[in-house]
């Protein structure tokens, strides 16, 4: 079986990517588990017309999946924004 874990965070430090991390390595003899990382996907904006690389690659990963996983932290029962680094 092959799966997509969509780590939905952009900190450095997160447990939610501790955790996906140990789901593949738990699970590695009945899945094939692939981290996919938001980092650098842009937020979203109706002024751009092209879909991003990255965002294409996520979307080819997805569509040759048998499942998702979404870890998402929760920031006072709401999904948290994302975090800017200059």
């Amino acid at each position: 079986m092959k799966l997509v874990a969509i780590v939905g965070t952009n900190s450095q430090k997160s447990y939610i990517r501790q955790l996906l991390n140990y789901l593949k390595t738990h699970f590695s003899s009945d899945a094939d588990i692939t981290l996919c990382e938001i980092n650098d996907i842009p937020l979203f904006s109706e002024d751009i017309s092209e879909v991003p690389s990255k965002v294409s690659a996520i979307f080819e990963i997805i569509t040759a999946s048998d499942g998702v996983i979404i870890g998402t932290p929760q920031v006072h029962h709401a999904i948290p924004s994302a975090k800017f680094r200059a």
